[in-house]
């Protein structure tokens, strides 16, 4: 019975020692857990999914903190247009000389159409001068020995077209290095895709910028004139000769004989009818004698 009590006893204290053995266990993986546990931050945003391009906008130039000499130290640009409608009888020599007034100017001819039919002799010029030497070429133009019948001259200030364009096209070229700087730090295909639209986008901008530039610039540089010279030609068969006693004297006897023609022509003509007249006057007078005599 005693050594039935014993072993009773000993096996609750092995329970009683498994128990708070395990009640430890449980309490150190409880603590290793909640170790390797972070609760999340909602303050803080998530990581992104894609790489973020970050985008510093460059300096822009304002238009209005620029000035027109910053591009035109000695003034304004400004293109002359002009055009002269002239008339010459001697047409060619006409022609060297205006040759020689180019050639003083330094100018030279863009169009040289020539026309030369039964009427008149035509040239259709268009000239172009360095503007800083258009008005003396006009002057000097206006020497020749020729009748200028029309003149128009026109000045298109361009200079603060030129100024707009040239100021958005530096803007347009400091965005493009910019966004290529970001193409070359791009990873996702999104982000590659967007920014070479845009790229594409500011180079077509930035070339038609340029071409106009250039166009202006060139008409500015050389000045534009629009020269008609003609020379009319007179035909013989439309000059009239006074004539003289002699000829209206031929004229006359002419004109009778033709009278004469004529009138034979018209009496060979209506002859029918003749030929009835002649048949009633006939009938006319056998009855006179048969009925009244």
């Amino acid at each position: 019975m005693k050594n039935l009590s014993k072993v009773v006893g000993i096996v609750i204290l092995l329970g009683l020692f498994a128990c708070s053995r395990n009640e430890k266990e449980s309490e150190n993986e409880a603590k290793e857990v909640s170790s390797n546990f972070s609760v999340p931050d909602y303050n803080t945003p998530p990581p992104p999914t894609e790489e973020v391009v970050s985008f510093v906008p460059p300096v822009i130039v304002d238009l209005k903190e620029v000035s027109t000499k910053e591009y035109f130290p000695d003034g304004k640009k400004i293109i002359y247009e002009g055009s002269m409608t002239a008339e010459s009888q001697q047409i060619s020599k006409t022609k060297k000389y205006i040759d020689d007034v180019l050639r003083q100017h330094d100018a030279y001819y863009e169009r040289e159409d020539l026309v030369d039919n039964s009427f008149r002799i035509s040239y259709d010029l268009k000239i172009r001068i360095p503007f800083r030497k258009f008005k003396r070429f006009v002057a000097d133009l206006e020497k020749g020995k020729f009748k200028i019948t029309r003149k128009s001259i026109e000045a298109n200030d361009v200079t603060e077209e030129f100024t707009d364009v040239s100021i958005r096209l530096e803007n347009k070229k400091a965005y493009l290095e910019r966004y290529k700087k970001l193409l070359n730090n791009a990873a996702s295909i999104k982000s590659i895709i967007e920014i070479e639209e845009i790229i594409r986008a500011l180079e077509e901008e930035i070339e038609s910028s340029e071409g106009r530039l250039r166009y202006l610039d060139d008409q500015a540089a050389y000045s534009t004139l629009d020269l008609e010279l003609t020379k009319e030609k007179i035909e013989k068969s439309y000059v009239k000769k006074v004539p003289s006693t002699w000829d209206k004297f031929i004229n006359s006897i002419i004109l009778g004989w033709n009278s004469i023609l004529t009138f034979f022509l018209s009496l060979v003509r209506i002859w029918p009818y003749l030929l009835i007249l002649w048949f009633l006057f006939v009938l006319g007078k056998r009855l006179w004698r048969k009925y009244v005599h």
